[in-house]
């Protein structure tokens, strides 16, 4: 009988854990666009991971032509992420939260929910 229980008790952990610490998998699909002459660099931060961001540690993605830039990312369903951009050309200018997730925004954070963005303007 004891061994039946802690057999029990094993896969009641087991189960529990891997419901409770299982993160399911999403996707999102960003859409910019810009009016800037120059080129923009574009980073996307999770407000719950803020060690972590898209295309990476140090990593940018640029956009350097005007038409409509699109961005395919997986995420965590239902995380929240931000933009940030800022002019390849070192000017104090930002969009969103900025490169370096620094500053507060309105309308820049987005739900991952296997969505897509509206079409986000950096001018």
């Amino acid at each position: 009988m004891k061994k039946a229980r802690t057999h029990f008790v094993f896969w009641f952990i087991a189960i529990f854990c891997s419901l409770t610490f299982q993160t399911s998998a999403g996707s999102m699909h960003w859409r910019f666009t810009k009016q800037y002459s120059g080129a923009i660099d574009i980073k996307l931060f999770p407000i719950d991971r803020p060690a972590y961001s898209w295309p990476g540690k140090g990593k940018v993605y640029t956009m350097s032509s005007p038409e409509e830039w699109y961005l395919d990312i997986s995420c965590r369903t239902g995380e929240k992420i931000c933009y940030g951009a800022s002019p390849r050309n070192g000017r104090k200018i930002y969009w969103g939260v900025g490169l370096k997730n620094e500053y507060g925004c309105k309308g820049c954070c987005y739900f991952c929910n296997g969505g897509k963005t509206r079409l986000i303007e950096l001018r």
